[in-house]
């Protein structure tokens, strides 16, 4: 939806808004001193941020009505009320006194350190860098169409990163008031699955305007299958990034491949059925059986649905990151045991410590790994397929070589930096 320029804000507007704020302070006599030095504080911001506005960007006429609706239908007799309204108020100034930048990111509590919210983070601390382009994050909340139209004058892209920032209202407003648009999505068919049936309505409407937005896409697979099933034309596989860029010495990698111990198999992720908890404890089971001298760990947060979890297994938990990357360089077998997964970054960080690995043909890690010497694909999702590719790789070495160019392309920060860059017409 276009949004029609106005003309900027004439001097009855300003007089109408000094006349809300007097009427405002009125109301305010019965109110604690407290309440009543907030609103001096907030007069004066709003008159600041009215007279910086109206020098720099298009009229917000609109803005001022809708002002002065907010006061009337927030105002109560109390300082929580009143602090509600400050608040609401001083976000949309916060907007309008952004300086102009290049690419506005949009997802979910960037603070996290793990899934779809690693690369995209990359991606911005590069640009803090780099400092040639201007990058600014939004975390997922609510905001108005108001908000949205205010962004979208300040910056030329947006950046919806991951299908979980889809369940939010706002970011229908943002999509729809940019022009240059693109999701950044992590998830396949199980998960965008899942929002179809807990959230419908926002998946319909999702499921429609796809196709007027761009997808940057982490696999062949994903993309494929975002076109099957969306009728999605503006495409670009940018992949994953797993920072930082790191080969250990290969007199260690090769040593740990060479040494006659009972093989380490490894599994990192959430405790789930798309990640296959249950055949991963069935697999360790089976192994048992064989007596094949095998340990299977797995690390990660969970049960996070109902699963099968054998004592055949050592369920690890969350480890930090210094402990995670420990655990990970004592293992010989990354085993990914996900049924859907579009380009695990757990992969990536077992290329990064040289492991072998072995993945189910569906998942998006397929297409770097395949033919390659220590790695193997399964191409049933049964236990004894996936004994067989762990068998496989335990015979073989891993090619240093090809890892380290898988590491120059998915793990190097700086390559994924102007990946995407080149994509938006950046560089």
């Amino acid at each position: 939806m276009t949004v029609k320029e106005q003309a900027p804000p004439s001097s009855s507007d300003v007089q109408r808004l000094e006349e809300r704020i007097a009427e405002l302070e009125g109301k305010l006599e019965n109110v604690t001193q407290s309440a009543h030095n907030d609103i001096t504080h907030f007069k004066q911001q709003v008159m600041a941020g009215h007279s910086a506005y109206a020098k720099k960007t298009e009229s917000h006429t609109k803005f001022i009505e809708g002002l002065s609706g907010a006061i009337d239908s927030h105002l109560k007799q109390d300082h929580r009320a009143l602090q509600h309204i400050f608040n609401y108020i001083g976000d949309r100034f916060d907007y309008m006194r952004m300086d102009p930048f290049d690419i506005l990111i949009v997802g979910e509590g960037f603070e996290h350190v793990t899934g779809g919210l690693v690369s995209i983070r990359n991606y911005y601390r590069q640009s803090l860098e780099e400092k040639n382009i201007k990058v600014h994050l939004l975390p997922t909340k609510e905001i108005n169409k108001w908000d949205a139209w205010i962004l979208s004058r300040k910056a030329k892209y947006l950046i919806v990163n991951s299908l979980g920032t889809l369940y939010q209202r706002s970011t229908f407003s943002l999509l729809d008031s940019f022009k240059e648009t693109w999701i950044y999505l992590h998830e396949t068919d199980w998960t965008i699955r899942a929002f179809e049936e807990v959230d419908n309505i926002k998946y319909e409407r999702f499921r429609k305007i796809a196709p007027k937005h761009g997808f940057l896409c982490v696999s062949k697979k994903q993309e494929q299958y975002l076109k099957d099933r969306f009728g999605i034309t503006k495409t670009h596989v940018i992949g994953e990034c797993s920072a930082p860029f790191r080969i250990p010495p290969r007199e260690e990698l090769i040593k740990k491949q060479k040494a006659n111990q009972p093989a380490n198999i490894l599994m990192i992720g959430s405790i789930q059925r798309r990640k296959g908890a249950s055949f991963y404890s069935l697999t360790a089971e089976m192994a048992f059986k064989q007596q094949k001298s095998w340990i299977f760990s797995w690390i990660g947060p969970g049960p996070v649905d109902n699963v099968y979890m054998s004592q055949g297994v050592k369920w690890l938990g969350v480890q930090k990151d210094e402990q995670l990357n420990r655990s990970l360089r004592e293992a010989d077998v990354f085993f990914l045991s996900s049924i859907d997964d579009p380009f695990p970054l757990c992969v990536l960080e077992a290329i990064r410590e040289g492991k072998r690995i072995v993945v189910y043909r569906d998942v998006g890690s397929t297409e770097i790994i395949e033919g390659l010497p220590g790695c193997a694909i399964y191409d049933e999702h049964t236990p004894e397929a996936a004994l067989a590719a762990i068998d496989k790789v335990l015979s073989e070495e891993v090619d240093l070589d090809a890892y380290e160019e898988i590491c120059q392309k998915y793990v190097d920060t700086k390559v994924f930096y102007h990946r995407i860059n080149e994509v938006l017409g950046l560089e």
